[in-house]
């Protein structure tokens, strides 16, 4: 969606994220006023695992662009702790530091916003375990009547896309309760529910065929998590929060 870099907020004296829209997206006047009421609204949403969003706006003076300041949050996201350390995640450390994180999305549903954004990269972990997600990509309205193709999976992780999300369905919240399934599976196993050589291929293993069943040693996330993945959307549990002691949506 944009650049993000890290200002010094010089009244109340703190370090902020500021992300700034590329400039080239304002030109839409109806992607521009998106971005303002999606703005807005995630400046209103008091929710632990979401970040903080002290303002928004746009520049008075040309090149005008559209900017959003936020708490800055320092840490590293699960696929890089992974990564770091060269193993998987344990299942139950996993489940529960990422579960403020991956209940995060139900607060903005209900504000009528969906991130489909919900991937192992976007939540920060802090020094302190606390979860954090800090980008919300480009967010939809369920309002908006936007659209996904099959030719612009960038605007929801081939990973983690939803069935009907690559067949352009508008934005909705199983869209987000898909990926969080996802997630769930990923996280515990170190291992991407579908995988393929290249991103078409992917989207089509998340049309075609069944979610995998986790492994028996994890019993924790199965059931629940086979709830997000249910193939029509209208199958997938409604959800007002995330419950990580069972990796579900209740």
């Amino acid at each position: 969606m944009g650049k993000p870099w890290r200002p010094y907020d010089g009244v109340p004296e703190r370090r902020v994220a500021v992300e700034i829209l590329l400039p080239a997206l304002l030109e839409d006047a109806k992607f521009a006023e998106r971005f303002r009421h999606e703005a807005k609204v995630l400046a209103a949403l008091d929710h632990p695992g979401l970040v903080d969003v002290h303002d928004y706006g746009k520049s008075e003076s040309e090149p005008r662009v559209a900017y959003i300041v936020m708490k800055l949050v320092e840490g590293m996201p699960p696929d890089a702790v992974s990564a770091a350390t060269g193993a998987t995640m344990p299942a139950d450390p996993a489940l529960d530091i990422v579960a403020p994180a991956l209940d995060a999305p139900h607060a903005a549903h209900r504000r009528d916003i969906v991130p489909h954004d919900v991937k192992p990269s976007n939540p920060m972990i802090g020094a302190d375990d606390r979860v954090t997600v800090t980008d919300f990509g480009i967010a939809h309205s369920t309002t908006a009547g936007t659209r996904l193709t099959a030719s612009h999976p960038v605007l929801g992780t081939a990973r983690y896309i939803a069935p009907e999300q690559v067949r352009g369905h508008g934005a909705v919240p199983a869209f987000d309760r898909y990926a969080i399934g996802a997630v769930c599976y990923e996280l515990p196993t170190g291992e991407p529910l579908f995988t393929g050589d290249a991103v078409f291929e992917v989207v089509l293993r998340h049309i075609r065929e069944p979610a995998h069943d986790l492994p028996g040693r994890i019993p924790r996330a199965g059931a629940g998590r086979r709830r997000t993945h249910h193939r029509r959307a209208r199958g997938r549990r409604r959800a007002a929060g995330f419950d990580p002691g069972r990796c579900r949506v209740p």
